[in-house]
């Protein structure tokens, strides 16, 4: 995650004027970021951003109940276009995006695996890696006069969608479980993941214009 942020800040003072170099914090459900932004022309800025962290929480599929470790980090090259020369943004780019999940359990009864019900002995525990399209496109629209001020602070909010592509998952077990069950399961558990593919980015942050 430091290098995604070193990454970001690095990129922006490449592209960015002495006078048009604007750089602030976010935080949203694409996690804490760093973000410089370079103004173009009055209606279009470009953006470099890094976001990043991790969270775990618990959840049951199929009876079996996981440990579930979330890491986000993305990496974003954005475009804000202003259609009023205002604080009002579309906005659209892409992200190298390193978000993913894993999940472990170790059953302590009897549970269906697929379409075989297994004991814990037949089982083991289990473990699972999430991951998602590694370029991801994004769509947003959302509100930054930071570019719009000669100098200090400014908001930004914005609301989207990244494009991260259906989850791809992939289980394993410590014992041996029957791979046609594994491969069902991990067709479930893709199904019931499979509204991630459109990930809503809610963010809000502040800038300062140097």
């Amino acid at each position: 995650m430091k290098k995604i942020f070193l990454a970001t800040l690095l990129v922006g003072s490449t592209y960015a004027g002495a006078n048009d170099f604007v750089t602030g914090a976010k935080v949203g459900t694409l996690g804490f970021g760093l973000q410089t932004v370079k103004k173009y022309s009055d209606k279009i800025d470009f953006r470099f951003e890094g976001n990043g962290y991790n969270y775990s929480t618990t959840g049951t599929e199929d009876d079996v109940n996981y440990d579930i470790k979330l890491k986000l980090a993305t990496l974003g090259a954005i475009a804000d276009y202003h259609p009023f020369s205002n604080g009002f943004t579309l906005s659209g780019g892409v992200y190298y995006n390193g978000n993913k999940m894993t999940i472990d359990a170790t059953p302590a009864v009897s549970v269906s695996i697929g379409n075989n019900t297994y004991t814990p002995a037949q089982i083991g525990s289990l473990h699972g890696d999430i991951d998602f399209n590694t370029i991801s496109p994004y769509l947003g629209i959302g509100y930054s006069n930071a570019t719009k001020n000669e100098k200090g602070w400014s908001f930004t909010t914005e609301a989207g969608v990244l494009f991260q592509g259906k989850p791809s998952v992939s289980l394993s077990t410590s014992k041996t479980i029957a791979d046609v069950d594994l491969k069902n399961e991990e067709s479930n558990i893709e199904d019931d993941l499979s509204d991630l593919q459109y990930y809503p980015v809610v963010t809000i942050g502040f800038m300062y214009r140097f």
